[in-house]
């Protein structure tokens, strides 16, 4: 019975679990229910300890899935975000990466690099810039926050960002952990940016970007710097009133006001602008509203319309000169057809009076005994000359005579 005790204090069983033992000075008991006792005891150890185990099967079960659900939860976010880990030994210089790290390179999860090869993905321009960060970080613990070309093992070429922060334990650097992400679509989309900036600023058309409550300017490009002889310093303290002398506030609120209600995606219309020296140049206006911008800013491309608008002023003039000139030629042509059938009547008429024409000699036969008045009066007739005398043609209310 002492022993029995002993292993119940040990195993630190609850007594209420447990037969009742009956002392040796209520009744004597006999080897047989010595063991009786004995066994009651282990079936009620037996039950303990399996439940134990069950529960403790349980609980890892449990801690098992909720880490394979971090790991896959993990895993997910890394790859939406194309941003994995890593991890260098320093004494064993032995590097692990996670399955996101695995992806960027493009190499098989079973892939163990030594720490040279590693390095060897990065661009050979951007690698030697490495190598000095990570020798920092294993020898003064000094952490490093980058980015740099990278070539993945298919030989694809990213850009990617590289964090490393050193695990120093008593002042000497142990590991290097770090993040690894793949930033080539951020890259290329604020290259994109640099690139359209550089064409904007550049653009002979005039471009300006202003707040749509003050409403002041806040981006004006080179060709309308240049246009109006203002400094970008100067300009963010004006507004388009200040330029377009022909709006009043109420006035240029009511132009706009289509695009503040969604009615138009964009307005264009006529104006000038004021240079800063008070000329005055006749300009287009192409104006949105960008509401996708917090806050929503006005975008203005202007178009110098003067040699435009002097190319017109030619073409009218030219017009009307073509129209006198129409005008002209019709008048002559229709002068023309009366004087041509006047022209060819007198040359019918000295045809005909001609004195060697049979017909005219027979009328001088006829006439008898005066032939010679006959002759001396067709010669007469052949000999007159006929001359065009010009003369004036007056406009009246009904047209031309």
């Amino acid at each position: 019975m002492g022993r029995i005790s002993t292993y119940l204090s040990e195993l630190d069983l609850e007594k209420e679990e447990l037969p009742p033992l009956e002392t040796r000075t209520s009744f004597a008991l006999n080897r047989e229910d010595e063991f009786d006792q004995v066994g009651d005891v282990i079936n009620a150890m037996t039950e303990k300890l399996s439940l134990s185990h069950r529960e403790l099967e349980k609980k890892v079960e449990e801690r098992t899935a909720r880490l394979r659900e971090s790991e896959t939860f993990l895993n997910d976010t890394g790859r939406v975000a194309k941003m994995g880990g890593w991890e260098v030994d320093v004494a064993t210089k032995e590097v692990r990466w996670t399955t996101e790290t695995y992806r960027i390179h493009e190499v098989p999860e079973d892939y163990k690099p030594p720490l040279d090869e590693a390095i060897n993905f990065f661009h050979p321009d951007d690698s030697e810039k490495l190598t000095k960060a990570i020798e920092q970080a294993m020898d003064k613990g000094m952490p490093y926050d980058m980015e740099i070309r990278f070539i993945t093992a298919k030989g694809r070429q990213l850009w990617t960002r590289t964090i490393c922060a050193p695990e120093v334990v008593d002042g000497k650097t142990v590991k290097l952990k770090g993040m690894f992400q793949d930033i080539t679509e951020r890259k290329q989309a604020e290259e994109r940016a640099t690139r359209l900036g550089r064409i904007v600023e550049r653009s002979l058309n005039e471009i300006y970007v202003f707040e749509s409550e003050s409403p002041k300017f806040i981006e004006v490009n080179h060709g309308a710097r240049a246009s109006l002889g203002f400094s970008m310093e100067e300009l963010r303290s004006l507004t388009p009133l200040d330029i377009k002398p022909e709006f009043t506030p109420e006035s240029f609120e009511e132009a706009i006001s289509p695009l503040r209600l969604g009615d138009k995606e964009i307005i264009v219309f006529e104006t000038v602008h004021q240079r800063k020296d008070g000329s005055l140049y006749n300009v287009e206006v192409h104006l949105q509203l960008m509401f996708e911008e917090t806050p929503p800013v006005f975008v203005a491309i202007i178009q110098d319309t003067t040699e435009r608008k002097r190319m017109q002023s030619m073409m009218v003039q030219t017009e009307k000169m073509m129209s006198v000139g129409a005008l002209a030629a019709g008048m002559a042509h229709e002068l023309n057809n009366s004087l041509g059938g006047i022209l060819q009547g007198i040359q019918n008429v000295q045809r005909r009076i001609k004195p060697d024409l049979e017909k005219n000699q027979e009328i001088a036969r006829e006439l008898g005994g005066r032939p010679g008045k006959s002759v001396h009066l067709l010669r007469s007739t052949r000999d007159s000359q006929f001359h065009a005398r010009g003369t004036r043609v007056w406009r009246t209310g009904s047209g031309y005579r």
